[in-house]
């Protein structure tokens, strides 16, 4: 019961990386239990609360997301939470059988509580990795130094609590105690983190206000972004971060002066020049911030080209996951609705049309093809995304 209501109060550490304190009573579980007991318990338990979110979920309006997914989703965190606890009791196991008294049970807490946190976190690390091209080992090591420390101190209590469990009721009520307080003293470091989220959006925002043609720009390109990415299908993991790394996209425009922003004519070399820095810039000033740990990569890439032809790098925008992809076209649109001093924006019918054009060389083609449905450029006007971002 306890693991169930856990399962109903996760929280987001970072924009891709959610906690919740069921990992604490599940080792409980299984210092309690066998092996296979253990397994089936956890599993059972997980899907169930994993079933409540979802029902939860699709209560609220606007979200509907199709039952296979929802299926998919349910099956996949039960075989990776069943496996990760399984191979943890085989190591318990393994331990007792071969050391006897207060010494195998603190080196089977151990190794249990190692092993079922480095699988079950391993998947996501993995799926990040290839995200990000980059080794899962080390987006594992930066996970723990996030959330080790929490993790830690929930296999502690459990750990504590089976002791106390064996002699009464005192046990459940030290990991409910335990969990609760892991549980706040980790919400406030969450409200901290989005605190920090509010205060890089504001400053994001005073940017684009420099320049009147540039006002609200950001918004407007997160809320196309995170339109697009709902016609896409992605999930709400990826559109949160898409989001977050959206609002941000030209936080590094703070380097241009504001003659060159708002400049009429054509930009000089040198002006040219230092313009195209504002990713690699936006990108270093988010390296000081955990949290966009997958959001200032898509802030480097957001002028690169699906052909190779952008910059700051020339990389193959085909050759990034999807997620790169969007925040290109998101921001194109936004600058030809817009008004510039030497051109009044573009009607949608002529967005429509530039897009289509450029499809398959400077964007990919599904992305705009995504664009055009959610915003309804081919029917002449834009749809409202704050009805999209409802749904998020």
């Amino acid at each position: 019961m306890l693991a169930l209501l856990a399962a109903q109060f996760p929280l987001h550490i970072e924009s891709n990386d959610r906690f919740d304190t069921t990992a604490g009573v599940y080792v409980c579980l299984l210092l309690l239990l066998s092996t296979s007991d253990a397994t089936w318990l956890v599993v059972l338990t997980n899907i169930g609360g994993a079933s409540i979110s979802a029902l939860v979920l699709l209560r609220r309006p606007g979200v509907r997301p199709p039952a296979g997914v929802v299926l998919e989703g349910l099956a996949f965190n039960g075989a990776q939470v069943g496996i990760s606890i399984f191979a943890a009791g085989v190591a318990r196991d393994a331990i007792t059988a071969r050391v006897d008294g207060l010494p195998a049970f603190g080196l089977s807490v151990i190794a249990a509580s190692a092993i079922f946190y480095l699988l079950n976190n391993l998947a996501v690390a993995t799926a990040i990795g290839l995200d990000l091209k980059r080794s899962p080992l080390q987006v594992l090591g930066e996970t723990a130094r996030e959330n080790g420390f929490y993790y830690a101190l929930l296999f502690a209590a459990a750990a504590l609590s089976y002791q106390l469990t064996l002699d009464g009721w005192w046990g459940p009520l030290v990991m409910t105690l335990s969990a609760a307080a892991a549980y706040l003293v980790l919400r406030r470091r969450v409200a901290r983190l989005e605190k920090t989220f509010a205060a890089l959006e504001q400053l994001a925002d005073s940017i684009d206000a420099r320049d009147p043609y540039t006002s609200n720009h950001s918004k407007r390109v997160a809320d196309y972004a995170v339109s697009i990415g709902l016609e896409l299908g992605l999930s709400r993991k990826e559109i949160r971060v898409l989001r977050a790394a959206a609002r941000v996209h030209d936080l590094g425009k703070a380097i241009v002066p504001p003659e060159v922003l708002m400049k009429e004519g054509s930009l000089s070399d040198e002006d040219w020049q230092l313009m195209k820095r504002h990713p690699e810039e936006g990108y270093r000033m988010l390296e000081a911030f955990s949290g966009y740990e997958r959001g200032r990569n898509l802030v480097l890439v957001h002028h690169e080209r699906y052909d190779g032809g952008g910059y700051p790098s020339g990389i193959p925008l085909r050759e990034l996951h999807l997620l790169a992809q969007i925040i290109p076209v998101a921001d194109t649109i936004d600058a030809m609705r817009s008004d510039r001093p030497y051109r009044a924006g573009l009607a949608d019918a002529e967005v429509a049309e530039v897009m289509t054009s450029g499809r398959g060389t400077q964007w990919n083609p599904d992305v705009v093809d995504a664009a055009l449905i959610a915003l309804n450029l081919n029917a002449g006007r834009a749809a409202a995304p704050e009805l999209a971002l409802a749904a998020v």
